[in-house]
C-alpha cells in the first residue's frame, strides 16, 4: 500500500483513487481480486450519542427525550484508523479529556499478527519490557508520528455549541459553518 492512494488521479474530478484493491487476495478466495470483489476497509466514521433533552418538536412525536450527538470521528491511517478513534473516544469519555488532549494523546495499535506499535510516550518502560514478553515485534515511534493515524472530530456542547480539532499528526484543521 501507498500513503497517497493509486498515485492515479481522476483526470475531471481531480481526486485520487484507493488503492486498497490490494487487500484482495490473489488465489481463490471469496475476497479474490475479480469482479464483484469486496476488498476490506478500515473505514470508520464514528457518531458517539448521549441522551439529552430536546426542546422542539419531535417529527411524529412529542418533546422528550433523545439521543443526540456527542461526538463525530473520522480518521485515516489504514489499519490504525480503528484504534486511533477508539484512543479518542476513550480519552473523553473514560478519562475526563478535551477533544485536543484526546485526540493529540500518544498511541498503542497492537496488530492480530503479535506487533505492536508505541508511540512516544505513550507507556513507561516497565510496560515496555512486558510488551516485549509478549508481542513478536514492538515498534517505537516518535510522538505524533504520521503513521498513528489522523483523527478529525467534532464535540457537541449540551449548550449547542461544538469544537472541532484537527490531528496534529497530519495537515488539517477544524472549521464551522
Amino acid at each position: 500500500q501507498s500513503l497517497f492512494g493509486a498515485k492515479v488521479a481522476n483526470g475531471q474530478l481531480g481526486f485520487l483513487y484507493n488503492n486498497y484493491l490490494c487487500t484482495c487476495k490473489r488465489r481463490h478466495h471469496p475476497y479474490r481480486l475479480s469482479s464483484g470483489c469486496i476488498p476490506r476497509s478500515n473505514i470508520a466514521p464514528t457518531l458517539v450519542l448521549r441522551n439529552g433533552w430536546c426542546g422542539e418538536a419531535i417529527p411524529g412525536g412529542d418533546m422528550g427525550r433523545v439521543r443526540e450527538p456527542f461526538l463525530v470521528l473520522g480518521a485515516a491511517g489504514s489499519r490504525r484508523i480503528t484504534s486511533a478513534i477508539l484512543h479518542v473516544i476513550t480519552g473523553v469519555i473514560d478519562r475526563g479529556m478535551s477533544l485536543e488532549e484526546a485526540v493529540s494523546l500518544p498511541r498503542i495499535h497492537a496488530s492480530l499478527r503479535r506487533k505492536v506499535h508505541i508511540e512516544r510516550p505513550a507507556v513507561a518502560e516497565p510496560l515496555l519490557r512486558q510488551l516485549e514478553k509478549r508481542f513478536r515485534e514492538i515498534m517505537i515511534r516518535a510522538p505524533h508520528s504520521y503513521s498513528m493515524g489522523g483523527v478529525q472530530a467534532i464535540q457537541f456542547g449540551s449548550d449547542r455549541t461544538f469544537v472541532g480539532v484537527a490531528d496534529p499528526r497530519r495537515d488539517g484543521t477544524a472549521a464551522g459553518l
